[in-house]
């Protein structure tokens, strides 16, 4: 690498005719120019430049290594560019399973702009969390309590049309009732709500409200947990946009329930410090995907 830092110091002032101008070229200090090509005259055993007051002259040693020297920094440049590429193309996100593919390939398109190739992975939020801390992904969008969020969805309950009434969803709507006979629909919790700010808070007031420890259902995969709102009628906490594209009515809960959400970042990943400098635009387009809006939060 020393060889090398002399080489680009030697190949920048022959191409520029003077130390001064090298130095502004490559805004490097002219005196730690000169050092680095009186070391290579050392190493190569002779002057490189004939110095003059106008500025520097190849010598014939100087006019003999420059095609060389020249060489070996173009192919190192791009030995550098095609492992810079390779490892900006690796950059793997954990997302929620529901994020909206379109707001995803929006985001996609963005940091392919910047050099970046997004590869996307869908998990349960423990999963998101274990796979970055294991190194499997460089980006995560992770819960987190809402005051801490940069990220927050306000939840409500998606169910078929004679479940829901009222512009807001009271939980004590979802008790036994004597003028709907048949089973009671249950209050479910899917994955992604299975975290203590938003599971505790629900079932706490679930119970309050009156429902059955039966009827307050938590952590259930997606795909399970639309099946029962379809073929039985519970009422699934969720966001907005995913009652949306189930196309079935939505109310947002009377009792205030947010999920919130933090975007963690792999430090030392070259592609994902990249994502990190454009984390407002990240931040936003990941909200547009999972249905919320971007708070303002202490980093």
């Amino acid at each position: 690498m020393d060889l090398l830092m002399r080489l680009r110091a030697f190949v920048a002032v022959a191409e520029e005719g003077s130390f001064t101008g090298a130095a502004a070229a490559t805004t490097t200090p002219q005196p730690v120019l000169s050092r680095r090509v009186a070391s290579l005259e050392r190493e190569l055993g002779g002057p490189v430049f004939d110095r003059e007051p106008r500025g520097v002259r190849l010598t014939t040693l100087g006019q003999a290594v420059l095609p060389h020297a020249r060489d070996v920094v173009v192919r190192t440049d791009h030995l550098l560019d095609v492992a810079r590429a390779q490892v900006l193309s690796d950059v793997r996100a954990a997302l929620p399973v529901h994020a909206d593919p379109q707001a995803l390939a929006r985001l996609r398109q963005r940091l392919r702009g910047r050099g970046v190739s997004l590869a996307l992975h869908e998990d349960a939020p423990a999963a998101r969390e274990e796979a970055l801390a294991r190194g499997v992904v460089q980006l995560a969008l992770l819960p987190v309590a809402p005051d801490r969020a940069q990220v927050r969805v306000r939840l409500g309950g998606a169910s078929l049309p004679a479940r829901l009434r009222g512009r807001r969803l009271h939980l004590e709507q979802l008790r036994p009732s004597e003028d709907e006979p048949g089973d009671p629909p249950r209050l479910l919790i899917q994955d992604e709500d299975d975290v203590p700010h938003v599971r505790d808070l629900l079932t706490q007031h679930a119970h309050a409200a009156g429902l059955a420890a039966d009827h307050v259902v938590t952590g259930l995969p997606l795909a399970e947990a639309w099946t029962a709102v379809h073929e039985r009628g519970d009422v699934l906490v969720c966001a907005e946009v995913e009652a949306a594209r189930q196309g079935l009515p939505f109310r947002h809960l009377a009792l205030d329930v947010v999920r919130g959400y933090r975007l963690r970042v792999a430090p030392e990943h070259p592609g994902a410090v990249i994502v990190g400098d454009d984390r407002a635009a990240v931040l936003a387009l990941l909200a547009d995907a999972v249905g919320g809006e971007v708070a303002e939060v202490a980093a």
